[in-house]
């Protein structure tokens, strides 16, 4: 029936890609044997490449760097690390504003696309920590919170006109809790998580906001009875799910009345009885399966017992 609905991650500090959106580009130049002062650093074709000062042999306050004479970075030092903030350039537009304490990024860092943000986030001694906010087009697309380093509370996804699409729990880093995928600003579907691992329920809804599926997981696996139901919140089905497979009663029901059909699976394969009712709940038909295979004709139920159907045909589980 219903199928697990895959959500997009947020990003992961510890992936390399991540690490790089705000790698430590503004190193300068090495002042190791540079005297004390003022220093100007100029290319082959005599266009400025650097301004900076050296103090006690290492770079000391603010710095300007040049690529062909264009200005491609500013930053400030302190007793020859990072320390203040950071702007980068290119083609003389700001793609990045960072700021460091003593070597490490720390505070608020933004990213641009043109003139608008792309990424903007706040860090803690070189870590993630507070509010990550992503952008496409201008417009807000996810916005995510960290602990130290960690994913921690809610992350959003927004749609383009602002509404959210998804909700992801997050508890130190690991998806934990009930994650909300909406559509039209409507509840679409809600997945529930342990420490990364999609345990307990899955529930679709429909337009109505009533459930229409509620599918049980364990570590990543269907497990348990699942429910199914019509538009009005009615049971109309039941399977049984033991490690990802069906394995157990299949039933089938008039909407919120009685079972009507009945099948039997074994590690995901028809096995045993299929049973079929009449509205009132009366025994109609029967078919045996064995490993998914007929094992004689359909049966009808009479008052005498039960007889071939007519046409021998096989009954569906």
């Amino acid at each position: 029936m219903a199928e697990e609905e895959q959500t997009p991650p947020p990003p992961d500090p510890d992936d390399p890609a991540f690490d790089a959106l705000f790698a430590d580009e503004a190193e300068g130049p090495d002042a190791g044997g540079l005297p004390d002062g003022d220093h100007e650093d100029r290319d082959e074709a005599g266009a400025l490449a650097g301004r900076y000062s050296v103090r006690d042999g290492k770079l000391e306050g603010p710095a300007e760097f040049y690529d062909s004479g264009r200005l491609t970075q500013t930053c400030a030092f302190r007793a020859g690390l990072l320390h203040g903030e950071c702007l980068i350039y290119e083609g003389g537009a700001l793609v990045q504003r960072t700021h460091y304490v003593d070597g490490v990024i720390d505070g608020e860092a933004v990213e641009y696309d043109g003139a608008a943000p792309r990424l903007r986030m706040t860090f803690a001694d070189g870590q993630p920590h507070g509010t990550a906010e992503f952008y496409e087009d201008g417009r807000l697309s996810q916005r995510s919170s960290f602990d130290r380093g960690y994913l921690e509370g809610e992350t959003l996804f927004f749609d383009p006109q602002g509404a959210v699409l998804q909700r992801l729990p997050y508890r130190g880093g690991m998806r934990d809790g009930t994650a909300v995928i909406h559509e039209q600003g409507r509840r679409l579907v809600t997945m529930d998580f342990v420490e990364n691992a999609q345990t307990g329920w899955l529930v679709t809804y429909g337009p109505n906001g009533k459930p229409m599926a509620r599918i049980p997981y364990e570590a990543g696996l269907k497990q348990g009875e699942a429910r199914y139901f019509d538009p009005e919140g009615r049971l109309v089905k039941t399977e049984c799910y033991a490690a990802d497979k069906l394995d157990g009663p299949t039933r089938d029901y008039m909407p919120g009345g009685p079972c009507v059909k009945e099948s039997t699976f074994v590690d995901g394969v028809l096995d045993g009885w299929v049973v079929e009712y009449s509205p009132k709940g009366r025994e109609t038909a029967r078919q045996e399966f064995r490993q998914g295979e007929p094992a004689g004709p359909k049966l009808e139920k009479t008052r005498f017992g039960h007889r071939e159907a007519e046409g021998g045909g096989d009954a569906e589980g």
